[in-house]
């Protein structure tokens, strides 16, 4: 599932370099932005992505597709809404103190 784990970091990069966004979440429009490329659409795209894996693997009936699909969905979901602000808000100032962060190179 390696591939869908890429796309779901790939996605949220890019639209946080494309629009700009804060990455510690600071205005309505980050965490907007956020909510959409960083929670739903890339939780979709590697939900979407995982489960037809899986079935194309044969490790689930081709029936079990909603199933699979569903649950990965949510729990992509919850995980980024309850860890990824958190960290985002309040990690990230500590991190940009360090010598291992570079400023502006991924975004």
């Amino acid at each position: 599932m390696v591939a869908s784990d890429f796309w779901q970091v790939l996605i949220p990069l890019m639209a946080f370099a494309y629009f700009k966004v804060n990455i510690r979440l600071r205005t309505k429009r980050d965490m907007g932005i956020f909510l959409l490329f960083g929670c739903l659409l890339n939780s979709f795209i590697g939900a979407l992505w995982g489960a037809l894996m899986i079935i194309a693997d044969g490790m689930v009936p081709r029936t079990e597709f909603c199933v699979a699909f569903e649950g990965w969905f949510a729990g992509n979901v919850v995980t980024a809404l309850v860890i990824v602000p958190f960290c985002l808000r309040y990690i990230t100032p500590y991190i940009q103190q360090t010598k291992s962060y570079v400023h502006n190179y991924w975004i």
